[in-house]
C-alpha cells in the first residue's frame, strides 16, 4: 500500500512537471518577436537569444546581446557574465505581456507589440 501511494505520488508529480513545461513551451512560442519598453526594443528569437537596442541618456544608441528563456512562468534573461534576472509573466497576449522584476523591487513592467 505505502509503496503504491508512493508510486502515486512520482506519477503525479511528473505529470505536473510536464504540464509546467508545456505551458513554458507554450510562452516561449508566444514570447518570439519585437517588443518595447519606452525607448528600448528587444528582438526575442526562438532560439532564446535576444538582442536589445535603444536610446542612452546622452541620445546615443546601444545594442546588445540577451540570453533567454522561460521556466515555471517566468521569464529568465542573462546579459553577458551578469547573474540571470527573472520576470515573473503575470500577462501575455498578442500585443501586450505583463511582468513584475523578481530579484530588485518587484516592479511591473509592460512589453507591447
Amino acid at each position: 500500500m505505502k509503496k503504491t501511494i508512493l508510486l502515486l505520488t512520482a506519477l503525479a508529480s511528473l505529470v505536473i512537471a510536464n504540464v509546467a513545461q508545456a505551458g513554458d513551451v507554450e510562452l516561449k512560442q508566444q514570447l518570439v518577436g519585437t517588443w518595447h519598453l519606452g525607448n528600448d526594443t528587444f528582438t526575442l528569437n526562438s532560439s532564446g537569444v535576444s538582442v536589445s537596442s535603444g536610446l542612452n541618456s546622452d541620445g546615443t544608441t546601444y545594442s546588445f546581446p540577451i540570453k533567454w528563456d522561460v521556466k515555471n512562468g517566468v521569464f529568465i534573461e542573462t546579459i553577458g557574465d551578469e547573474s540571470p534576472k527573472e520576470l515573473k509573466i503575470l500577462s501575455l497576449t498578442k500585443h501586450k505581456c505583463v511582468v513584475q522584476d523578481m530579484w530588485h523591487g518587484h516592479h511591473i513592467g509592460e512589453w507591447t507589440r
